[in-house]
This record gives C-alpha cells, sequence and structure tokens, in this order.
C-alpha cells in the first residue's frame, strides 16, 4: 500500500506528464486529444485538492499517511 506522500507525487507526476501531452497534442493540430488530455488533468487536479483537504482535515500520522477517518 503506498504512503500518503507516494500518492501525492505519483498524482503530480502524472499531471505534468500529462500536461506534456496536452502541449504536444496542441502543437499537433489535435483538438480531441488535446480535450481529452484536458480532461485528465483537471480530474486529478481535483483529486490532489481532495487529498489536500482530508489532509488537512485529518493530520499525517508518524507512518506518513492520512488517517481516513
Amino acid at each position: 500500500m503506498q504512503s500518503y506522500a507516494q500518492t501525492v507525487a505519483r498524482l503530480r507526476s502524472m499531471a505534468f506528464l500529462l500536461e506534456e501531452a496536452l502541449r504536444i497534442a496542441d502543437e499537433g493540430g489535435n483538438a480531441l486529444v488535446g480535450a481529452k488530455i484536458s480532461d485528465c488533468v483537471d480530474w486529478i487536479e481535483q483529486e490532489l485538492t481532495s487529498v489536500n483537504v482530508r489532509a488537512a482535515l485529518h493530520p499525517i500520522t508518524e507512518q506518513g499517511s492520512a488517517d481516513p477517518a
């Protein structure tokens, strides 16, 4: 099972890679692919916001994971 910090880091990495793919799709003139990638970036950013809100409400334990309660 991944720790909280690992999960956040992976989501941020995914967002970065998708933003690069979006840039490439936009440069190539492929609007449909760009729109789908944009949706993915939006979802990841929404999840990161949700994770950060939960972390603020439930402090991280010594083991590095957010308290799920």
